[in-house]
This record gives structure tokens, C-alpha cells and sequence, in this order.
């Protein structure tokens, strides 16, 4: 491998690289997009589509820097394990968030008041655009980067930090909702994914994660008030609802992901899937680029 290409594969050159071209790739989408006045549409339809355009160029910069600059497999956005993938992450979102409110109705704090519209645009927003586009950043760039340079563990909790802090500038947030967010979620969403070295996994997750809790059940989804299918009405202690930022400030939320995280974590543990630091690494690591040709 030429010097070029060792510097150009170095975790933190790359990391700068992925955001140069999703830069250029965000101007160019958002002139064609104005151009062709998609930020105006109404339509549900129309919001689907100018949202799916919206996540155009974290894709492509993200094939670019995997097919491009590391030169392997897409291993992690696999065609043959899309399906799968979703579901399972899916399943595990959407029966997390279920079990959570099932909590707030047997303690009395969660009241259905009525039924309402399928709240597609927030389905859109907080389903397809945060599952697809955060976990590209976060789970695909971010932990990646990190675990070649630190490993797996190190990795996961570090990534965690920077998804939970990410959420800090939102509203009602504080040191709480940001630390439980990196907890509950940042440290779940880790795991899994070097657990299964698949995006379409925690993808799904998110997804799920996010649509039962707003656009399903009527939860505040981080901070922002949502239109739920269910209208409810939700009053009762910080510990039990999470307060004005929403269920994921709750602390009944913190102790069910950490159990479930805990349980993956040691089938991680368990696995040949953990990267040890790249100062006592003998292995070859899942998910990078493939190594030189002699």
C-alpha cells in the first residue's frame, strides 16, 4: 500500500474526507432541491420524496468513502440482509418502547383520550430521516473511525457520548436527557451494531424506536412534542415519563435499555467480533477496509 493511501485510510483523515464529501454532496442536493421547490410540498407523498432526496448524499458520501477510499465489501449495508435486518431492529424498537408505556398505564400516568390521524410526516421525520441518516453519521462514520483507533468497548462508549450530547441543544434538554439518551440508546445502538456489523439492524431500531414513541403513542419524542395516533395525556413523575423532554428522560427507559444492552453486550463479549485497540490488535477488524495485497 503506497504512503497515499495509508494516510488517506487513516481514521481521523478519513472522518474529514466523509464530511468534505457529504458537503459538497448536501450543496449540490439542496440547489437541485430548491430548484425544483421540494422544501415547499405539502403532500405527504411529496414529503416522503423530498425526504428520501434529503438522505441522498449521506448514502452516496458514505459509499464513496467505503467502495472508494477503504475499498471493500458494503458489507453493512447488505442487500441480502436488508430485510432481516429492519425487521429484527424494528421488532426490538418497537417492543421496547411498547413495554415502557405499558409501565405508564399500569402506574396511572398514561391516559388514552381518543384516537387521531396517522401523523405521516412525523412518521417521515423522526422514523426514516433520524433512523437512516443518525446511524449512517454516528454508528456507520463515527464508531468505525473510533474503533480503529480505540476498539470496540472504547468505541461504543465514546460514540454513545457524542449521540447522547448530540440531543443537548433540543428542546427542554439538560445534563439528564443527554446522559440517558447516550445511555439508553447510544450504548444499545453500539453494541448492536458490533454485535451484527450491520446499519440495517440499528437502523431499524431507531426507526421503531422513534415511531411507536411519537407518531404511535403521543410521547414527546427527545424533546420535541408529537402528534400520536393515541391521544394521550401523559402527567406523573420525572422517573416515570421523563418530564417535559419525553420518555427517553425517563429513568424506567435508562434501566430497561441497560438491561437489554447488558444482554447483547455479552454476546458480544462472547463473539470474535470485538476489536481490541490498534495498539495490541492482531486481528483483522469487521467492517474496514481490506488489507493491502502483498
Amino acid at each position: 500500500m503506497t504512503l497515499f493511501w495509508r494516510i488517506l485510510r487513516f481514521p481521523i483523515v478519513k472522518l474529514i474526507a466523509f464530511l468534505i464529501i457529504l458537503a459538497i454532496l448536501v450543496i449540490i442536493q439542496s440547489s437541485i432541491s430548491e430548484d425544483l421547490n421540494l422544501q415547499n410540498t405539502t403532500s405527504s407523498l411529496g414529503h416522503l420524496g423530498a425526504t428520501l432526496f434529503a438522505i441522498m448524499p449521506f448514502v452516496l458520501a458514505y459509499v464513496v468513502l467505503v467502495k472508494v477510499i477503504e475499498q471493500r465489501p458494503l458489507s453493512e449495508f447488505a442487500s441480502t440482509t436488508v430485510w432481516g435486518g429492519l425487521a429484527q431492529g424494528m421488532l426490538l424498537g418497537g417492543a421496547m418502547m411498547s413495554a415502557l408505556v405499558v409501565v405508564m398505564v399500569l402506574t396511572g400516568v398514561y391516559h388514552i383520550k381518543g384516537w387521531q390521524d396517522i401523523p405521516w410526516q412525523d412518521i417521515i421525520d423522526v422514523g426514516i430521516w433520524a433512523g437512516i441518516v443518525e446511524e449512517i453519521l454516528l454508528r456507520g462514520v463515527v464508531l468505525r473511525m473510533l474503533e480503529e483507533l480505540f476498539g470496540s468497548w472504547a468505541a461504543i462508549l465514546l460514540s454513545g457520548l457524542i449521540f447522547g450530547f448530540l440531543h443537548a441543544g433540543n428542546p427542554n434538554a439538560d445534563w439528564w436527557s443527554s446522559t440517558a439518551i447516550a445511555i439508553e440508546a447510544g450504548l444499545l445502538f453500539g453494541v448492536l451494531f458490533c454485535l451484527t456489523r450491520s446499519l440495517w439492524v440499528v437502523i431499524g431500531l431507531h426507526a421503531a424506536w422513534n415511531i411507536a414513541q411519537g407518531p404511535i403513542y403521543g410521547v414527546t419524542v427527545s424533546g420535541i412534542t408529537q402528534h400520536g395516533i393515541i391521544n394521550a395525556q401523559i402527567d406523573g413523575p420525572w422517573w416515570l415519563t421523563g418530564g417535559s423532554f419525553g420518555l427517553e428522560a425517563a429513568l424506567t427507559s435508562v434501566v430497561l435499555s441497560l438491561i437489554i444492552t447488558g444482554y447483547f453486550g455479552y454476546r458480544l463479549a462472547q463473539s470474535n467480533k470485538v476489536v481490541g485497540p490498534w495498539w495490541r490488535r492482531t486481528l483483522f477488524i469487521p467492517n474496514q477496509p481490506l488489507p493491502p495485497h502483498p
